[in-house]
């Protein structure tokens, strides 16, 4: 029962870590988007970020996004 305990926690480790790094890769991807101008491309990279965790540094991007594509209602 121990050893599966063990192996059951292990595996969510696991998983949690992978979670989160690909989290990362896609800001990053997306912060990369917003630096070279595809603002339409980062504004659905920063959705699937925020759809996951709510990051702060994302939220400020896709505002920024939104309006530098002049669409104040979303940017608000």
């Amino acid at each position: 029962m121990k050893k599966i305990t063990i192996c059951c926690f292990t595996i969510l480790l696991i998983f949690l870590t992978f979670t989160a790094s690909a989290q990362k890769r896609k800001l990053d991807k997306a912060n990369q988007e917003f630096e070279d101008y595809n603002y339409a491309v980062a504004i659905q990279l920063y959705l699937e970020v925020l759809d996951k965790k709510a990051i702060s540094e994302a939220k400020i991007k896709l505002s920024e996004s939104y309006r530098k594509i002049d669409n104040m209602g979303e940017a608000e």
